[in-house]
């Protein structure tokens, strides 16, 4: 943001964003559809432990509909008829990796704030359809996540021409409605 670039979001995080550098951001109204270029976007809200923010449906000629969610603890809307082909969701822990005693408030946090792997799998189950090319794993722990265990478990629950992928620093990924 500092370097000038326009940042999407809905209204209501854009009234809370603290202008520093002279950020650039343009409000959209939630459940609305907005045009940006060629993309159709539309913010919808996700529960961050009482934080404001947003998933996005994005539609584009060329890459179809695209479903991203991060900073959610879940997803409360039914994208099961909306023909979703590429899904970038975080699945940010297991809760078998948690050590609860350790550290209460951090441990809290992650509880009410991100998107636990049974929660991620879930919301996955919901739009597996012939449609769905590829699944992308974001916002992962580092001390409560397991990248190989979690994409072997998504793999599993859709169909093996589904790419499902771990997002990693540097990594480019293609998103397109044709497999090849």
């Amino acid at each position: 943001m500092k370097y000038g670039i326009k940042c999407y979001t809905s209204d209501e995080v854009q009234e809370r964003i603290e202008t520093i550098y002279g950020e650039k951001t343009i409000g959209m109204n939630r459940m609305h559809v907005a045009k940006i270029g060629s993309f159709q976007v539309i913010p919808f809200q996700s529960p961050h432990n009482g934080t404001e923010c947003d998933g996005f449906l994005i539609k584009h000629e060329k890459i179809g509909c695209l479903l991203f969610i991060t900073d959610a603890e879940y997803c409360k809307y039914d994208f099961s008829k909306m023909g979703i082909n590429h899904a970038m969701i975080e699945c940010n822990y297991s809760e078998d990796y948690l050590d609860v005693e350790e550290n209460q408030g951090k441990t809290n946090h992650v509880l009410q704030g991100h998107m636990e792997l049974q929660t991620c799998k879930r919301l996955i189950q919901t739009i597996n359809s012939l449609m769905l090319r590829s699944v992308g794993l974001l916002h992962l722990s580092s001390q409560n996540g397991n990248p190989e265990r979690f994409r072997e478990e998504i793999e599993e629950l859709v169909d093996c021409d589904v790419d499902v992928w771990v997002a990693e620093k540097g990594i480019e990924r293609e998103l397109r409605l044709e497999p090849f």
